[in-house]
């Protein structure tokens, strides 16, 4: 929804917010039509003033976050504000407090209504059941079981929130997507648990490129790399993922 502005004057809020709205659709802002909020408005407010900016800007990043902005974007237009206002870059305490509370507000929204991850570009919960009733289906049809023909990767780790999670979800769902990079489903869980549907034949050796990949990258300690059998039912399978 548009919020109507005041009317700009240099060195005002209004007067900045405009400069910050050029400067993001220049860069490519995705939601011409939807860039304004009460949020931008309260951003620039606080930038100006140089207090509560740090929340100001949590507040933005759910504000963007519930409007489907994806995370990559929400940042490059907090980069924007800052170079319209000639002030260099984001500091890293405000890009966190936008990016903490852009990921609260997408892993409880995105995750538990869409079928793709705005964060990672993960398949979600949802589309791994329709994928695992597909394969379970297909067993009528090529004679083979589900549970001979698949197995499930899942990579675990410790629960964390905020900015960490930000980035260990991305590191992780780079990794997932390069090492299984064709002929599987990755999927991220609200959980955080990350989840792959591979071929049974190659299931051990994609598990250890995993393991050697993620073990090279910072903050990966805790995180864990397993493999199962797939049951021998849809129903069976849909109950192991419900429980991870």
């Amino acid at each position: 929804m548009n919020v109507p502005k005041t009317t700009a004057t240099s060195g005002s809020a209004p007067f900045l917010a405009d400069k910050w709205q050029a400067v993001a659709l220049a860069d490519g802002w995705l939601h011409p039509g939807d860039w304004y909020s009460t949020s931008v408005g309260a951003m620039v407010t606080a930038l100006l003033a140089g207090e509560g900016v740090n929340e100001a800007a949590g507040a933005l990043g759910a504000d963007r976050a519930s409007r489907g902005v994806g995370i990559s974007e929400g940042l490059l237009d907090l980069a924007a504000l800052y170079r319209a206002a000639d002030a260099g870059e984001p500091p890293f305490a405000v890009a966190r407090a936008f990016a903490t509370e852009w990921t609260e507000i997408a892993t409880t929204t995105a995750l538990a209504t869409g079928t793709t991850d705005s964060l990672t570009g993960l398949r979600t919960r949802e589309y791994l059941g329709a994928r695992l009733k597909e394969m379970y289906a297909e067993q009528s049809e090529t004679g083979v079981a589900a549970s001979d023909a698949w197995r499930l990767i899942t990579i675990e780790g410790d629960r964390i929130t905020g900015w960490r999670r930000v980035l260990r979800n991305c590191a992780v769902a780079r990794v997932l997507s390069e090492v299984l990079a064709a002929g599987q489903t990755n999927a991220i869980l609200e959980t955080g648990t990350f989840v792959s549907v591979v071929h049974a034949p190659t299931v051990e050796e994609h598990a250890i490129r995993l393991r050697h990949r993620l073990l090279a990258l910072d903050d990966m300690e805790s995180v864990t790399v397993s493999t199962a059998i797939m049951p021998p039912t849809y129903d069976s399978a849909i109950e192991l993922i419900a429980g991870l």
